[in-house]
Order: structure tokens, then C-alpha cells, then sequence
């Protein structure tokens, strides 16, 4: 009811609107003497009444407050804003404010004014017309120049306004869609010296920025930033482009480390992100690493893209059987950082160290002086060459026959190693010391980081095969 009385008042006014309008020349004389006699409440009826005038009018009917002194024509515009703060809807006062702010925006000294009428814009519900950003970028770089990012915003005050989030975030925008990404942060930074917290929408249109721009290292830093010091969680779409960027850049290890940070930190990654991130690492041929990737998914109730999923498979056997085992130590030393074994080692070479799971037949050779200290070996294991040939069977059994298949192949092998563990046998093997640091690094890389490479791809077969 309220409404339908509020449609019929206007139309009621129209015909007096009208009658204003027949009285003056233009619709800027009309505009002119509604200022005069402070008859604000009439402008948003002269604007839609004139043909000339529909949007964005040309020349801009407030033109005349040029010649007004700086004092009071902001003392006017700013009674004009009052005005039509009762206005239902509010839509009616958008063309009005779209005019002030052009108006405003075009003259020596645009601040703070047309801060405030941004303000009363986004609030109304509106968006200023799309030239407002390049005007808004140029004006506020040329005073940036000479004051603060929160000198010019607490200017606000001094009409009466208080400078807010959305105010600033529309400030954000404008820069990074003109391509001043660097003025764009400087902005994101001080904004809160002038009161105003940032946020998402604040990182969100900053991100954006530098994953256009593929500055990732600064993205990366920038996402930090908002969840270790901000508390903000990311949005999905948001941490979608700042994967899809490091994936363009070929940074993929930096996209895991992301994940795992978000992730220590108690926020949800989503599907997407890490699909994004797996896709990259196989695009790049870390296929241990997509395996990793692949795993976490897996543990947190996502299953990759089957295609994905299969290339990834591939690529883990493409290694099993055309790569040195040295090779794909180092793909895990990328991953783990710090070798236990390899440390203690180093660290007490006189100690007797036992290594399980190892098959040293025939990489090793035995050197039986029991006068230098010694390092005992046992001899529990699975062959080496035995599980490079199930990994082979079950990926082509993958490709021929069903992931059923796949998975019943695994359980049975995995039931076999389990039996030989239990009835091994406990016989000790020595050997020199020096051999041993000699060949350590061999040893650890072919030996313990080669079984938790197996162990990853049972992990990537038996966790990624859907049920069929």
C-alpha cells in the first residue's frame, strides 16, 4: 500500500514537473532554478520528464556549479544528497547522483566530495555508470601524489561522511580494472589507517588483479596475509584463480604448499582448487607429486576427473619403469625435506642402524671385516623388482579391464607381502662402515623413500578407483 501511495504521489507531481520544465529553455535552466529556490526534491522528476536527459546527459546538466566558489558548490551538492535520502525506491535518485559524481569528478578538486557521492551510490544499492573508474583512477593518482591513502579518505569527515569498506573497495576496483594494480595494494594497506577494515571484497578484487597479471608470488603472499592476519577465509572462486595462475606459471610445488597452508589452518579447500592443482601437476610431468595431491583429495572425499586420475596412474608407472630409482628419490626429496635415516647417520656413524623392508642382493656389496664398527641389515622384504611388476599388472589391468579388478589384484598382493613379512626370516647381514656412508645416500633413496613411493601409488590405485 505504502508504495502503491508513493507511485501515485509522483504521478501526481508530474504534470507539475512539467509546467517547470515549459518555463525554462533547457533542462539546465530547469535544473538551475530548482537549486536556486532549494527545491531539490523536483530534480530526479526534471531529469526522467526531460527527452534529452535519460542517462549519462550531455552536456552535464550541473554544469553550471562550476562557476560556483569550491565552498558552496560543495554545500550544494551535498544539500542535494540529503534530499533525496527519503526517496522510495531509491533508484530514482541514480541518475541524479550519476551526474553529481561526473560533474564532480571533472573538476580541479574532486576531493572528498566525490567520495561521498560513491558512498551514497553503493548504499542506495546502485553502481556508478562505468566511466566513473578511469575518472575516479585519474583523479585519485594525481592526488595521491602529494597525501596519504588515509589523508585522503578521512577528508570524508569533514562533510560529514565517514569513510567505509565499500567506499574503498569500489576505489580497489577502479585502480585494478586501469591496470594500477601497485596503487591497488597501497590502497588495500592503508585503508585502515583511516578506520576501514578490509575485506574480501577488498582481497578479492586485488587478487583478481594479480592473477591476470600472473604475479603469483605476490598472490600467494596476499592470501596469507588475509587468513594468518585478517582471519578472512578465502572465497572458492577466489583461491580457483590464484591455482589456475600458478598452474599457467608452471608453479606447481608453490600451489601444494597454498593448499597445505589453508589447510593447517583449519580453512576448507574446495573440488575445484584442488583439481586445478592436480591438472597442473600432471601438465608439468610431477607425477609423485599429482600423486600426493591425488591422495589428500581422496582423503577428504574428493575423487579427481577420472582422465586425471589416469594420467596420473600412468605417469606413476612411466616411472616405476623408465626412470632410475635416484630419479624418483629426488621427486620425494622435494616433498620431504628432512631424511631421518640419512641424519642419524650422518650424525653417529658408529651406530648400529636396522633397516627394514630392504632387498640388498644385488645392489650392495658385503664387506665381511668385523674389525671396523658395524651396522646390522635385515632382511624382511618384498622385492623390488616383485612390486615394480604388480604396479605394471595393475595399471594395465586398469586400462583393459575395471578398477575392481584393479583393486582386487592390490588387496591379494598386499595380502602376499603381509604373510612373507611375518614368516621372514632374521638373519643379519654386515658390512664395513665406510661402505655404508659410502652408499647411503643409494640406500636411502632407493630403499626407504622407494617403498613410501609404492605405498603412494597403492594408496593413489586403491583410493581413486571408483566403485564400479
Amino acid at each position: 500500500m505504502a508504495l502503491l501511495g508513493a507511485t501515485k504521489l509522483r504521478r501526481s507531481l508530474l504534470p507539475s514537473t512539467r509546467f517547470f520544465l515549459l518555463q525554462y529553455s533547457t533542462l539546465q535552466e530547469s535544473i538551475k532554478a530548482a537549486v536556486e529556490s532549494k527545491t531539490y526534491q523536483q530534480i530526479p522528476d526534471l531529469l526522467a520528464s526531460s527527452s534529452d536527459s535519460r542517462r549519462n546527459p550531455n552536456p552535464n546538466p550541473f554544469s553550471f556549479l562550476s562557476s560556483f566558489p569550491d565552498r558552496l558548490r560543495t554545500q550544494v551538492i551535498d544539500e542535494i544528497l540529503q534530499s533525496l535520502l527519503p526517496l522510495r525506491p531509491r533508484s530514482r535518485a541514480h541518475t541524479v547522483h550519476s551526474c553529481l559524481l561526473l560533474h564532480t569528478l571533472q573538476n580541479p578538486n574532486p576531493f572528498p566530495l566525490s567520495l561521498a557521492i560513491i558512498q551514497r551510490i553503493l548504499r542506495s544499492g546502485s553502481l556508478p555508470v562505468p566511466q566513473t573508474k578511469l575518472l575516479l583512477s585519474s583523479a585519485w593518482l594525481m592526488r595521491r601524489s602529494s597525501d596519504s591513502v588515509a589523508a585522503v579518505l578521512k577528508e570524508m569527515e569533514s562533510l560529514g561522511y565517514r569513510p567505509d569498506s565499500g567506499t574503498c573497495n569500489y576505489v580497489i576496483a577502479s585502480l585494478c580494472d586501469v591496470d594500477q594494480l601497485a596503487e591497488a595494494v597501497k590502497v588495500l594497506k592503508g585503508m585502515g589507517g583511516a578506520g576501514c577494515v578490509p575485506d574480501l571484497e577488498s582481497y578479492g578484487a586485488v587478487l583478481s588483479a594479480m592473477c591476470s597479471a600472473r604475479k603469483t608470488v605476490e598472490a600467494v603472499e596476499t592470501v596469507e596475509e588475509m587468513v594468518a592476519e585478517m582471519g578472512l577465509s578465502p572465497r572458492q572462486g577466489t583461491l580457483v584463480k590464484v591455482a589456475a595462475a600458478l598452474r599457467a606459471n608452471r608453479e606447481v610445488k608453490r600451489a601444494v604448499k597454498m593448499i597445505e597452508f589453508l589447510e593447517e589452518e583449519g580453512y576448507i579447500v574446495g573440488f575445484e582448487c584442488y583439481e586445478v592443482v592436480l591438472e597442473g601437476c600432471v601438465e608439468c610431468k610431477e607425477f609423485i607429486l599429482a600423486a600426493k595431491v591425488a591422495v589428500g583429495m581422496a582423503d577428504k572425499g574428493f575423487i579427481p576427473y577420472i582422465k586425471t586420475r589416469q594420467k596420473v596412474v600412468d605417469g606413476l608407472a612411466g616411472l616405476l619403469t623408465g626412470t632410475h630409482c635416484d630419479d624418483i628419490a629426488d621427486g620425494f626429496d622435494l616433498i620431504y625435506a628432512d631424511d631421518e635415516v640419512s641424519q642419524d647417520m650422518e650424525a653417529n656413524p658408529d651406530k648400529e642402524l636396522e633397516f627394514g623392508f630392504i632387498d640388498v642382493s644385488e645392489e650392495v656389496e658385503v664387506d665381511m671385516k668385523f674389525d671396523q664398527p658395524r651396522v646390522t641389515i635385515s632382511d624382511e622384504v618384498v622385492s623390488l623388482k616383485k612390486a615394480d611388476e604388480v604396479v605394471i599388472e595393475v595399471s594395465e589391468t586398469m586400462k583393459t579391464e575395471s578398477a575392481e579388478a584393479a583393486n582386487n589384484q592390490l588387496t591379494s598382493y598386499m595380502q602376499e607381502q603381509k604373510e612373507e613379512e611375518e614368516t621372514a626370516s632374521d638373519d643379519r647381514l654386515t658390512c664395513n662402515t665406510q661402505l655404508m656412508k659410502e652408499q647411503k645416500e643409494l640406500w636411502t633413496k632407493s630403499f626407504s623413500h622407494r617403498q613410501e613411493f609404492y605405498k603412494l601409488c597403492f594408496d593413489v590405485y586403491i583410493q581413486g578407483c571408483p566403485k564400479v
